[in-house]
């Protein structure tokens, strides 16, 4: 497995929710993530390559969403942000069992 480092930010015009780009990484794409303690900002886990992942976030969402995304190294996860309320790691195991049962 590859980890990911997916930050981004939604358009104030734009109708995207920070639950949908969720759904769409842990649910059609079946992604894992490992660590969210910045509001939009997750460490994921996929077997995927890069290129292919940025390809089907730009397809899925082709305006009205700003983002970095980039490969990690093992080991590396970042600090907490103590702001945080929702934690999507939870959300994500969700996401991914339901898309598994489709």
């Amino acid at each position: 497995m590859r980890s990911f480092h997916f930050s981004f930010d939604i358009a104030q015009n734009s109708d995207i929710t920070t639950s949908e780009v969720v759904q769409f990484l842990c649910g059609e794409l079946l992604c894992k993530i490992v660590f969210h303690r910045v509001k939009s900002t997750f460490i994921f886990e996929t077997d995927e390559v890069l290129s292919t992942l940025a390809a089907k976030i730009e397809q899925k969402f082709p305006e009205g969403i700003y983002y970095e995304l980039s490969e990690v190294k093992d080991g590396c996860r970042g600090k907490q942000n103590p702001e945080i309320k929702e934690d999507y790691c939870i959300i994500c195991d969700t996401f991914r069992s339901f898309a598994k049962n489709k």
